[in-house]
């Protein structure tokens, strides 16, 4: 009987293992994540804790660090925009995009540069490839923003509109000039030429009078 009990007993303490040594392993794969952060924990430039980083060339940058599997990537975007004020950059739908940067990483850390604008500004460090938000503006949705930054110290000027240059006027024709009264040696000719035939018309008249 004892035989005949261990032997009931025995498929079901390896089944029982089984499902130790499979329970492990699913939970394992449910808890990997793949996720992107930005960083540091403020938005103040210059900051020792800041998000961002402004560089002498015009230009800033955001470090942000992907985590996960080996296999884990994040899309990325870094965009920088002119903005109405230097101080919370609203109203949001007056900002223009300036530059933006794109890139997809893996785990571990990274860095995006982009141009700033020399005027009115705000920075976005976020997820995905799209620059703006889904009307084009920075108001992005939900769970994209992984930090912002504000800045400058004067107002961006209007593009200037290029001046449309002046079609010239066409040019009055001038007025032919009078002929004038030929001179010279050919005009001696032609006026003796006509003396002669004057002179002529005179003798045939006076000859025709006579012979009347």
């Amino acid at each position: 009987m004892k035989k005949l009990a261990l032997l009931l007993a025995a498929p079901v303490v390896i089944a029982g293992l089984a499902l130790v040594s499979i329970a492990p392993a699913n939970a394992t794969n449910n808890t990997v994540e793949c996720s992107v952060k930005a960083v540091g924990n403020k938005n103040t430039a210059g900051n020792a804790d800041s998000r961002f980083k402004l560089n002498s060339d015009g230009t800033v940058s955001a470090t942000f660090e992907v985590k996960g599997g080996k296999d884990c990537k994040q899309t990325v975007t870094l965009a920088t925009w002119q903005a109405p004020d230097g101080d919370k950059g609203r109203p949001y739908e007056l900002q223009k995009l300036f530059a933006h940067k794109t890139g997809t990483f893996g785990v571990g850390k990274h860095t995006l540069t982009v141009k700033l604008p020399n005027c009115f500004y705000q920075v976005d460090l976020v997820r995905g490839s799209n620059p703006t938000g889904p009307n084009g503006t920075p108001i992005y949705e939900a769970g994209r923003m992984m930090g912002s930054l504000h800045g400058g110290t004067k107002k961006c000027e209007e593009p200037k509109k290029p001046e449309v240059p002046k079609t010239p006027e066409t040019p009055e024709a001038p007025e032919t000039p009078a002929e004038l009264p030929a001179t010279g040696p050919e005009a001696a000719f032609v006026v003796a030429g006509l003396l002669a035939t004057g002179a002529a018309g005179v003798q045939y008249v006076r000859q025709n009078r006579r012979n009347s």
